[in-house]
């Protein structure tokens, strides 16, 4: 019989900031997209931009967008991944 308390579950880093720096820039490109031709969320996409240098709600602001959300993704979901990691390794250790 196995211990459950020796299991420890952990990310695979590089995976997971792959799956958010996709998810992100997605995200970015949806929604300048949106506000480029319906009009819906300019205002959150232009203080995004304020971040994101050339994010817009235009067409190229969108492809920008991509390229910040995808590097600001996979930066994150690999720190947020590291530090899972890190704390799962020490709950093995009790």
């Amino acid at each position: 019989m196995s211990d459950e308390k020796s299991i420890v579950h952990k990310f695979n880093i590089f995976n997971f900031g792959l799956s958010v720096g996709i998810s992100f820039a997605v995200y970015l490109f949806v929604i300048a997209m949106l506000a480029w031709q319906f009009h819906w969320g300019t205002d959150l996409v232009e203080i995004t931009g304020t971040w994101y240098i050339g994010y817009a709600p235009t067409p190229l602001g969108g492809f920008i967008g991509i390229l910040w959300g995808f590097a600001d993704g996979f930066i994150g979901g690999v720190f947020v991944s590291w530090i899972y990691n890190m704390l799962q390794s020490r709950k093995g250790k009790k």
